[in-house]
């Protein structure tokens, strides 16, 4: 962003025009040249140079842009907005001609912008190489370009910055709606939506040095297995690589590795973990493999090149950048599961089939997921025949109330109609303290976000739904927000800290959202008796979103009762992995729209696992829109928008699993907590009775260790309500020595 030296500039407009007459000899013929002035503005129409040919005629709107000078420095010398216009006022300015350009793929426009405020500002620009004075939304034969630059989130006072439209092809567009900018132009004409006098338009310039050469292919790809803790044997794959690089004479740089499974686009390693890394030291672990199955894998590297669009799941082979060959393609066949203490989810959770959630709940559950507890006397009156013992209480959408459901006894089938319906046992209730200034959770401008169980109890105290609740993106870190509701429904009762009362306490966005029940003898072993556990996945809070899933174990009841409000309990940390920008200290494959909804101890015949619940991107991972398009917020016509926020090519619910041997060397010191790291990963997307999983979104999960029975709820699974409705998947848990007599291949379908 630094500004040019005066004499650089000085020395640039020399040479123009003798230079520029060559230039359009160079354009036609296609061959190498650097960069071609088309316009240099000054403080007026007479001493602005226009050295292309006959480029010679400035436009601009007559009365709401200006000329400015804002320090004598010719550099900074250019056109601007009036003071004072808002939004969707015409304004523009540009240069045109009488003998067309022929603007081919690998030219790029390229505009020169000063700031000349002493303060940060933050604008977008965009051109058109038709439209002759300000731009109309509804004309649509006249389309207008956003630029790209690399501003951040303001440009500082007092500098320059280049912004940049790469002339693009059918291949190139940024979004669906974008006609391609290649061919023959009378004109480059700029504006800005928002207007900013503070942002002065100092250059408009073409060159040919846009970067349209891919990167190499990764050479020496290999797959070998691997595992991520002891007694899980090599049951995951590593991939290896040497650093692709990117020669074109004005490559941006690689930007990314792309990964893909079976001939599938399947995963990516982003710019922070590749430079993290280093090139001699790229590698991805693959954590979602079966045993006993062969993949196939290659992988491709992606360039900083600004055009084109993501791959989305109905897109898949949209590319933004420029994407190199395949590597070589590695195959590895994985192991037979090896470990005799750890849980292996394909061989022993055994698929029993969905239930549809009451048809009176529908307002109530409709985009409902978090939140669930089993509850092991609920239902006492339930008929064995078609129900089976127990009930489940649910967190309502929005979290905004409680409610509690029986069980039916499940189907598996392919027709949502096949599935029975559980009944509502108790309506939706609300029960939460108004603790937060009069409000039902800490509201700092984001969304609700908790979490529930039930709870024995313990030390004189009974058993209780225990609650999580929370902002999902800018939690305040010193409220309270843990507490109880009892069984019947009638009362709630908190909230208190974790931790510590502030600012000790440790903050409510690592623990609102994950709350399950452990073995009261690995919590007696290893956490002092406390066997209620609270935790968070990836994003809620702010400054503290965690790259991973953060678990503490607590007994609220250790004080024989319970806290008051305002109060506090102890707590153990099992699970903590960094936070902020930093690329160490992550779960392994860490992506900005990561997260969960529950988690569950899971045990049996000697083995254990300790379960979260998630959702994790498959493929290209991005920031802007969920539809892919890049950096087009002020084209026309106007792209086909998503929603705003973290995109992916696809995402996938399931299980994340950890060692519990490994939480209880962070509880007793041996390790960091962030050490520990999933031996696998369980996708739930197979059992989705929505159209190819569409729309995955982590649900929370419940276990009834009586019966071996996990629960989980489906984010809008129920594929009989268009306008959405979730529902529940039930799976047992199998003693791996013991199987029903099912093949184990078989209890992973319908």
């Amino acid at each position: 962003m630094g500004d040019l030296p005066m004499e650089h500039r000085s020395a640039k407009r020399v040479g123009k025009v003798a230079v520029v007459i060559v230039v359009g000899f160079l354009v036609a013929g296609n061959a190498h040249a650097d960069r071609w002035v088309l316009v240099d503005f000054g403080t007026n129409d007479g001493n602005s140079s226009t050295p292309h040919g006959d480029w010679s005629q400035i436009i601009r709107h007559p009365t709401n842009v200006q000329y400015v000078d804002p320090d004598g420095n010719p550099d900074h010398q250019g056109v601007t907005e009036v003071a004072g216009l808002a939004v969707g006022d015409p304004s523009y300015v540009g240069i045109q001609g009488t003998t067309p350009i022929s603007f081919q793929r690998g030219h790029k426009i390229i505009l020169t912008f000063y700031n000349r405020s002493g303060d940060e500002q933050f604008f977008h620009a965009r051109i058109s190489l038709t439209d002759p004075d300000s731009p109309d939304p509804a004309d649509l034969a006249n389309p207008w370009y956003t630029l790209y630059g690399d501003i951040g989130y303001g440009m500082p006072g007092h500098t320059t910055i280049e912004m940049e439209h790469y002339i693009s092809n059918a291949d190139m567009v940024n979004h669906a709606n974008c006609p391609p900018s290649v061919g023959n132009a009378l004109r480059v004409n700029v504006n800005k939506r928002e207007p900013n006098s503070n942002i002065v338009l100092t250059r408009i310039e073409f060159s040919d040095e846009a970067d349209i050469v891919p990167p190499t292919p990764p050479a020496n790809l290999g797959a070998s297995p691997h595992s991520t803790t002891a007694g899980s044997g090599q049951n995951l794959v590593r991939l290896t690589w040497d650093a692709s690089t990117d020669p074109g004479p004005h490559a941006t740089g690689v930007d990314r590795y792309l990964v893909y499974r079976d001939g599938t686009l399947y995963d990516i390693l982003p710019n922070d973990m590749m430079v993290h890394f280093g090139p001699g030291n790229l590698h991805y672990i693959d954590l979602n493999v079966a045993p006993g199955a062969t993949y196939r894998y290659t992988v491709t590297a992606v360039d900083a090149a600004p055009f084109g669009m993501y791959p989305t799941s109905s897109h898949p082979d949209r590319r933004h950048g420029n994407e190199s060959a395949q590597a070589t393609t590695v195959a590895l066949t994985t192991p037979s599961w090896q470990s005799s203490t750890l849980i292996d989810p394909w061989g022993q959770l055994e698929y029993n089939g969905g239930i549809r959630l009451p048809q009176d709940l529908e307002e109530h559950l409709s985009y409902a997921s978090s939140g669930l507890a089993y509850y092991p006397d609920g239902n006492p009156g339930h008929d064995p025949a078609t129900e089976w013992p127990g009930s489940l209480y649910l967190l309502t959408t929005m979290c905004q109330r409680v409610c509690e459901i029986s069980i039916p006894t499940p189907v598996a089938s392919a027709n949502i109609n096949d599935l029975p319906r559980a009944g509502t046992l108790t309506a939706p209730v609300d029960l939460w303290p108004r603790v937060y200034g009069g409000n039902w959770f800490p509201d700092q401008g984001g969304a609700p976000a908790g979490g529930l169980t039930y709870h024995p109890g313990g030390n004189g105290v009974g058993g209780y739904l225990y609650y999580g609740i929370c902002d999902f993106y800018g939690t305040d870190e010193t409220a309270a927000a843990h507490g109880v509701f009892n069984l019947a429904l009638t009362q709630g009762l908190g909230a208190w800290h974790v931790g510590g009362v502030p600012p000790t306490n440790v903050s409510p966005a690592l623990t609102a959202r994950i709350l399950f029940v452990i073995s009261q003898t690995w919590a007696e072993l290893y956490c002092g008796g406390r066997s209620l556990i609270v935790g968070n996945t990836y994003t809620s809070g702010l400054g503290v979103p965690s790259h991973g899933p953060s678990l503490y174990a607590i007994a609220p009841w250790e004080g024989a009762s319970l806290p008051s409000n305002g109060g506090s309990c102890t707590a153990v940390e099992l699970l903590r992995y960094s936070s902020g920008a930093a690329p160490e200290n992550r779960v392994i494959n860490w992506t900005m729209d990561g997260w969960g909804d529950g988690g569950a101890w899971l045990e049996i015949g000697g083995r254990s696992a300790l379960a979260i619940s998630c959702v994790r991107s498959v493929g290209d991972t991005w920031y802007g829109d969920s539809l892919g398009t890049f950096h087009s917020q002020d084209d026309i016509p106007e792209p086909p928008f998503g929603s705003r926020g973290v995109g992916a090519t696809n995402m996938k619910n399931g299980l994340m699993l950890y060692n519990p041997a490994d939480l209880a060397a962070v509880a007793a010191g041996t390790l960091q907590s962030w050490d520990p790291q999933p031996y696998c990963i369980f996708d739930f997307d197979r059992f989705s009775m929505k159209e190819q999983g569409d729309n995955a979104m982590a649900g929370a999960i419940a276990f009834d260790a009586q019966n071996n029975r996990l629960f989980y709820i489906e984010h809008n699974g129920d594929p009989g309500y268009p306008d959405g409705y979730s529902m529940l998947h039930v799976w047992t848990l199998r003693d791996l020595e013991a199987p029903t007599g099912v093949p184990p291949s078989a209890w992973i379908s319908y």
